[in-house]
């Protein structure tokens, strides 16, 4: 029975956050495979990371430019574009001058990307792509840690967010209350080894993607009365944003954060 929970809540999570997987239809979510979704956020983003990685030492030391564009792409393409879309639909949302009924009704719209939401998640993955090209200054396996853990913190803090909200954000449910110990503990297990392996780097970028975290919160809880599952997207968005632009600052002052 534990085995089918897992099951089920990988399955869920790889659903809703990559390109892959289908949708869980007639199985029972309960409350332990909503706890075992939340928890796989980041070990999904360990396989985005992964993926990054792998780009990173291929074409670094001699494409590095065409390596700064294909991370974040591989990024995009991997989800779907769905943190992309969310995050269009989200901006254009908090921005919206409307009540927070009708700003909601803004988020939930289907179809074309509202033309506001979606010129800040251009500029978004732009900057990405602007500050993977700055990092290149830094050492190749140095720029390969940081794609790797970066997306596991930002899906992890994602995860943090979801399990905060006064109402579960969809597919959870009610059922979710119970075990939302048990969730932050899976999912911590992850970024505990990273802390292992990298403490300075990976400290820098979980007070970094926190900060993101706390932020899309209070945006959401102000401007859309609550969390919802594009405030997620939005965190995701923000935090390799964030995460990139933090590594790169040090670095321009002389730190590798990576080495310390």
């Amino acid at each position: 029975m534990g085995a089918q929970h897992m099951l089920i809540g990988i399955s869920e999570a790889i659903s809703a956050l990559t390109i892959a997987g289908q949708r869980r239809g007639s199985v029972e979510f309960t409350g332990r495979s909503q706890a075992v979704f939340l928890a796989s956020f980041p070990l999904v983003g360990l396989a985005f990371g992964l993926v990054g990685l792998i780009g990173i030492e291929l074409l670094a030391p001699s494409l590095p430019v065409l390596a700064a564009w294909l991370v974040p792409t591989l990024w995009l393409l991997l989800s779907g574009g769905r943190h992309f879309a969310d995050f269009a639909r989200f901006s254009e949302a908090v921005l919206f001058p409307g009540t927070a009924e009708e700003r909601l009704s803004v988020m939930r719209q289907s179809g074309a990307l509202p033309l506001a939401g979606l010129a800040l998640a251009v500029a978004v993955y732009t900057g990405k792509v602007i500050a993977l090209m700055q990092a290149q200054l830094m050492d190749v396996h140095s720029i390969a840690v940081i794609v790797l853990v970066l997306p596991l913190f930002g899906r992890y803090v994602a995860a943090l967010v979801a399990i905060s909200g006064e109402r579960p954000i969809s597919p959870c449910s009610e059922l979710l209350k119970d075990y939302k110990l048990h969730a932050v503990g899976g999912a911590s297990v992850f970024v505990l080894l990273s802390l292992v392996k990298y403490l300075t780097l990976s400290l820098a970028l979980l007070v970094t993607v926190m900060a993101v975290g706390v932020l899309m919160r209070l945006i959401a809880e102000q401007r859309l009365g609550g969390l919802y599952a594009a405030c997620v997207s939005a965190v995701i968005e923000l935090a390799e944003l964030a995460g990139i632009l933090v590594v790169v600052a040090f670095s321009g002052a002389g730190i590798n954060l990576v080495y310390y």
